[in-house]
């Protein structure tokens, strides 16, 4: 668990944190663990951001340590009829994953959604990733289904679980 002396916030995902995010997701072991088949250009991400601005589904935030940006976590797929939506959760920074930060991010997480309405939160995750299957089970999340796809010309068992908020 972190240190008690460890601030940990939340804050809004702004255009300043697009070149750390950038170089985050050009990492080959993000990129299997959050299922991206194709590299991302610089100018796909800033398009990416544009749209993301204007898409009232999601909802990103920093995930800050003392002051210092290390990792997001945010929303998509926002259903406000079903109060339900997406997560996702990642430490970019190597030297903070491993240490209660993901976890500790997620508790804040959670009532920042259940302020926005959300009662439900669903995790797609590959298979393959034990470590994220690990940590949705600490928090909670149960596994509620499973589906095949076509990814990185193999084919990946998508694991879906669910947790809700109230």
């Amino acid at each position: 668990m972190p240190n008690q002396k460890n601030n940990i916030d939340l804050g809004n995902f702004e255009e300043k944190n697009l070149l750390k995010t950038f170089n985050w997701i050009k990492n080959k072991g993000f990129k299997q663990n959050f299922l991206f088949e194709k590299d991302i250009s610089w100018n796909n991400h800033i398009i990416w951001y544009k749209n993301y601005t204007k898409d009232i589904t999601q909802k990103i935030y920093t995930i800050n340590v003392d002051g210092v940006y290390i990792g997001n976590i945010g929303l998509k797929n926002i259903d406000s009829l079903k109060n339900s939506a997406e997560s996702w959760i990642y430490i970019g920074d190597e030297i903070f994953k491993g240490k209660g930060y993901a976890k500790s991010a997620y508790k804040l997480f959670k009532l920042r959604s259940i302020k926005l309405g959300i009662i439900k939160l669903t995790a797609n995750i590959g298979s393959f990733n034990k470590d994220s299957i690990y940590f949705h089970e600490k928090l909670g999340f149960k596994k509620t289904s499973s589906n095949g796809n076509i990814l990185f010309d193999k084919k990946i068992e998508i694991l879906v679980y669910e947790i809700n908020l109230t």
